[in-house]
């Protein structure tokens, strides 16, 4: 879900070299579970900002939802887990044994 921005933000940042000045906004992104504004600088270039040094901060993201849930390679390798558990689950139910790795012995015992 997109955000509602406003057209305009101030930069609140203490000690920023824009504090004070309002500038366009021109879109956003997210970067490492931050809300970051693209805002169009006095001098007509492009600037990504974090929306906490914004007059925007304080405003509620409605994009933000409850956070990053993980990296994508993590994500990625749950996903191949979950798959696998899954087909071994369906493999039991089916009547088939376990899938066991080599000079592993099942539950029931000896040779």
């Amino acid at each position: 879900m997109r955000p509602a921005l406003p057209a305009t933000v101030t930069v609140t940042q203490a000690r920023h070299p824009l504090e004070g000045r309002d500038l366009r906004v021109l879109g956003w992104m997210r970067r490492l579970g931050r809300l970051e504004l693209m805002l169009e600088l006095p001098d007509g270039s492009k600037r990504l900002i974090p929306a906490e040094h914004t007059s925007h901060h304080d405003s509620p993201d409605p994009g933000q939802g409850a956070g990053t849930l993980g990296r994508t390679a993590d994500l990625l390798g749950l996903s191949v887990l979950v798959s696998a558990l899954s087909v071994r689950r369906s493999d039991r139910a089916a009547g088939g044994t376990d899938r066991q790795g080599p000079g592993r012995r099942g539950s029931g015992g000896g040779r």
